[in-house]
């Protein structure tokens, strides 16, 4: 679910850069800064969000070399755009709340300690500057630790079993298989170490007898004498090291293919399930061995456990449900906001010389 809490993860980091102090009295009318039925949100859960939506503006800027504030952003001033995305931002939290009572959810203790444990991770190094700027802990836990359990539940039970929008197991399989390749692979590198512990290139001789050893590892796994960990064992045994190279992946090459070399990827992608290669790619200067494991099989996998099940409908869905809640909370009509409290808020507070990049940055990074 990680994907669905990364906009709201960004105000933290936002409130660790503040770097104007605030002036003016701490009045008991601007103590708050929304109230729906009995329940009164804190000033600091605006100052909050209100952190969080610079951070999401300085993302969605044309020009990253200039101010966010001297742009626009979907057709609004740049500094409208940021307090109306903390005044949704609180909508989105009571909209939370009220799906979170309809669908007769509670909090067990465990997400209570999931909850405190949020709070108190980024309290233990954000503390003081939260204060500073009036953003007390229990706003920090309404605004945000709470908020994320809660949205998570609504979530589990509306896409999960027996929910609104119940994703069939037949529906995650098409996904899955559609999207992820399933692949082991171990390495060995053109250098050696030597007894000095620095890093020198193989010889020729070196390279070609070990160029022998992995393809002769390949044949192995493909023959089923040895599987791929026990063959990336024995090769780190034989050259005495105490790192091994193996992995065992579950990939969206299409998303994340960029993290491998794209040799790697391309005979990956060329390859049957149940396949094994030796591969030798001079421009990451290494062997390697892969297979290509049977993707229907990992999917029965992730199909039994609900936690791995959840996480892949999270991928299909989180998009849809973002969308959703966000255009249901926008339709609350029974929110009072405190308006002389909000308004004393001026996003440019958030602001420092190191949000800007350069216009040559900025101009590759929009390429």
């Amino acid at each position: 679910m990680k994907s669905i809490v990364k906009k709201l993860a960004a105000g933290v980091t936002a409130c660790l850069c503040l770097v104007s102090a605030l002036t003016g009295c701490y009045s008991e009318d601007k103590a708050w800064s929304a109230k729906r039925g009995d329940d009164t949100a804190a000033i600091g859960v605006y100052i909050y969000y209100l952190s969080s939506a610079y951070s999401e503006a300085l993302g969605k800027v044309e020009d990253a070399s200039k101010p966010v504030f001297d742009q626009e952003i979907d057709g609004k001033d740049g500094t409208q755009w940021i307090k109306d995305r903390a005044k949704e931002s609180i909508q989105l939290m009571y909209y939370v709340d009220q799906r979170f009572e309809d669908l007769g959810l509670s909090l067990s203790d465990d997400d209570q300690n999931q909850i405190s444990s949020l709070t108190s991770n980024v309290w233990s190094y954000s503390s003081s500057q939260m204060n500073q700027y009036g953003i007390a802990k229990t706003s920090l836990e309404k605004a945000y630790s709470e908020f994320i359990v809660k949205y998570q539940k609504v979530f589990q039970a509306m896409y999960g079993k027996g929910g609104e929008k119940e994703v069939s197991d037949d529906d995650i399989r098409t996904f899955y298989e559609d999207t992820y390749t399933n692949f082991e692979y171990f390495t060995c590198s053109y250098t050696k170490t030597d007894e000095d512990g620095k890093s020198q290139d193989m010889t020729d001789d070196e390279k070609a007898k070990a160029k022998t050893e992995f393809e002769a590892y390949a044949t192995k796994v493909q023959d089923g004498d040895l599987t791929m960990k026990k063959a990336a064992e024995e090769y780190q045994k034989s050259i005495d090291s105490d790192t091994s190279t193996y992995q065992s992946q579950t990939v969206d090459l299409e998303t994340n293919g960029s993290y491998y070399p794209d040799e790697f990827v391309e005979k990956l992608k060329s390859m049957k399930e149940g396949e094994v290669a030796y591969v030798d790619l001079p421009d990451s200067n290494k062997f390697y061995v892969i297979q290509k494991n049977s993707i229907s099989k990992k999917c029965d996998e992730v199909l039994a456990d609900d936690s791995q099940r959840l996480n892949v409908i999270a991928t299909m869905k989180n998009e849809e449900y973002s969308n959703d809640m966000e255009e249901a909370a926008k339709k609350l009509d029974d929110i009072t906001f405190n308006d002389s409290a909000i308004n004393s808020y001026d996003p440019k507070m958030f602001y420092k010389d190191s949000d800007l990049v350069s216009s040559e940055s900025s101009s590759t990074a929009s390429e």
